[in-house]
């Protein structure tokens, strides 16, 4: 089950990095990318706790901390 949910949660920023081949994408797609791509991770970790937008997730937190230094 936690595989399932580690999966779920970093097919986001997998995709995104699959997509960012830079002789391709311009960079500015790369950061509307990136954007989205936090949103969706927080999206699928929100809802595996069960909490609503206005909780603090600590799980959420250290993994945007990670993706915003990247």
């Amino acid at each position: 089950m936690k595989v399932d949910y580690t999966l779920t949660f970093t097919s986001p920023i997998y995709d995104v990095l699959k997509k960012t081949n830079m002789n391709i994408v311009s960079l500015y797609l790369v950061y509307e990318m990136w954007d989205s791509m936090i949103k969706n991770a927080r999206k699928v970790i929100y809802q595996s706790e069960r909490k609503t937008k206005i909780e603090h997730s600590s799980f959420y937190e250290v993994l945007n901390s990670i993706l915003i230094d990247y």
